[in-house]
């Protein structure tokens, strides 16, 4: 169902409009999100997070104001029953905010613009009155008596006056509820962070001591630096020219920030001086964009030229976001040796590209049908919203999953005797030492490590040094009962001993 929108502020050229719209109820019952407030018990990379309202915290909402206006809306609605009243519900408008990447057509003339709701849209101010009328509407659905009937089939045509915020990030999403809530109206302060996950300070520089300041300024460079691979092709504060929008990559990245399980997460509660340290999460995004745009070339469109593909589209961003975060999580160690949180000052980093193109050169293979465009066999391409992000993740976070568990456990299958700890000790202390071990020897050749076993089957090669460090990790993982190779192995001669 299309929605009319009246325009009431729109830059030249930009795609970020401020709209009058009448929404319908029906549309925003399923689609309305009353937060962005992350859980941090959940983690951000499993393939059941999805920043859906499932998983975000929904803000504060008093029930005895909910149930005051549930029955304020039945009362007036049934008062038209039988009657020339016309009710007056909620004339002033709701504040909501969504994003929108289809193509913008507006009537130049009327100065209006027809749009249909994407699937998830952000109740930035008015959750109260929708909160009501979704209770009251599941209320009545399934009764039969006449009254229920008549508010249902009401509640169903009815519609809301509203402000909506096309393409504006959370950060600014978040300056435009402070001015309305907490400088022309007084608002208890603790409501944004029931809908944000942070303090709301009213010095303007403590703002920045946010998860939304700090994605903002990442994108930022992303998309102005000439080395980024995503130079230019950021919708920012919603210019026209772009492949994806500022506030998708940003709602993208937040949970990487605002989760204690993210690989960039802050703890905004403790005292931070100054501006929190963001610089090794740009280095790492531009990276790992970096080794995306040069591992599909041909999917990677070209500046002013049409996108061949999903990688640079709202499905596309979003999970190779999430991708980024589980290459990171499953490779830690790795990663935290090579991007140096305090003094990450180049923002092409060689080595993490390396480490991250070989897990890309999994999906080259099927890359059309995991990225391409519907008409060209893309398998994952539409309007599906996060059923789609959801399905495609899944699908890589699949193939990088079987990647990982093949190719070290065929080896240490002919090679390694798994119940022994010391067997176990022995070639974790030849691979950490490039050295000759018990039964088990490691060699350097070249850039490649050589690991063999004296009485075991073939040899394995570890591409340097990551994949060395994500050996040893998968031994710890695997092997070392939760405290690591090295720690059991001491614990469990400690027990003979006693023996």
């Amino acid at each position: 169902m299309k929605t009319k929108g009246y325009i009431l502020n729109r830059k030249e050229n930009s795609t970020q409009i401020v709209l009058q719209a009448c929404v319908p109820f029906i549309s925003l019952k399923d689609s309305a999100q009353f937060g962005y407030r992350v859980n941090p018990m959940e983690d951000p990379y499993s393939a059941s997070f999805f920043g859906d309202a499932n998983n975000q915290y929904q803000r504060r909402v008093d029930n005895k104001r909910v149930n005051d206006i549930k029955n304020f809306i039945k009362n007036s609605i049934l008062k038209e029953k039988g009657s020339d009243i016309v009710s007056v519900l909620f004339p002033t408008a709701m504040l909501l905010a969504f994003d929108y990447d289809d193509e913008i057509q507006v009537d130049e003339e009327t100065q209006t613009f027809e749009f249909e709701l994407p699937e998830v849209v952000y109740i930035v101010d008015g959750q109260h009155r929708l909160w009501s009328m979704i209770q009251l509407y599941y209320d009545v659905i399934n009764r039969s008596d006449e009254d229920s009937l008549f508010v249902k089939q009401y509640l169903e045509k009815f519609k809301f006056n509203c402000t909506l915020l096309m393409n504006f990030d959370m950060w600014e999403q978040a300056q435009v509820f402070a001015s309305v809530n907490f400088k022309q109206k007084a608002v208890n302060k603790s409501l944004y962070y029931d809908i944000y996950g942070m303090e709301y300070h009213e010095e303007e520089k403590d703002r920045e001591k946010s998860a939304m300041y700090v994605a903002h300024q990442i994108i930022k460079e992303l998309n102005n630096n000439r080395k980024s691979a995503l130079h230019g092709f950021i919708k920012m504060l919603g210019t026209g020219r772009g492949y994806v929008s500022q506030s998708c990559l940003a709602d993208a990245m937040i949970p990487s920030i605002l989760s204690d399980q993210g690989i960039w997460y802050i703890d905004f509660e403790s005292n931070i001086e100054g501006e929190p340290a963001y610089n090794y999460m740009i280095v790492e995004a531009m990276s790992f964009f970096n080794a995306v745009a040069e591992t599909f070339p041909k999917m990677w469109p070209q500046r002013g030229e049409k996108s061949p593909s999903i990688l640079c589209k709202t499905t596309g961003i979003q999970v190779l976001v999430k991708l980024m975060g589980y290459l990171h999580k499953i490779n830690r160690r790795s990663v935290n040796k090579m991007i140096d949180r305090k003094s990450a000052d180049i923002y092409i980093n060689e080595e993490y590209q390396t480490l991250v193109k070989e897990y890309l050169n999994l999906f080259v293979p099927n890359q059309i049908e995991l990225f391409g465009l519907a008409d060209n066999g893309g398998k994952y391409s539409g309007t599906g919203g996060k059923g789609l992000v959801k399905r495609l993740y899944g699908k890589l976070v699949e193939m990088v999953d079987a990647y990982e568990f093949g190719k070290f456990s065929d080896w240490l299958d002919g090679n390694l005797q798994e119940d022994d700890y010391e067997d176990v000790y022995c070639l974790y202390q030849a691979v950490y030492n490039i050295d000759t071990y018990g039964l088990y020897s490691a060699k350097q050749d070249g850039d490649n490590i050589i690991v063999k076993a004296d009485m075991g089957e073939g040899h394995l090669i570890l591409r340097g040094s990551a994949e060395r460090q994500k050996f040893l990790d998968y031994l710890d993982d695997t092997y070392g009962e939760d405290i690591g190779v090295e720690a059991l192995y001491s614990f469990n001669r400690a027990m003979e001993k006693d023996d």
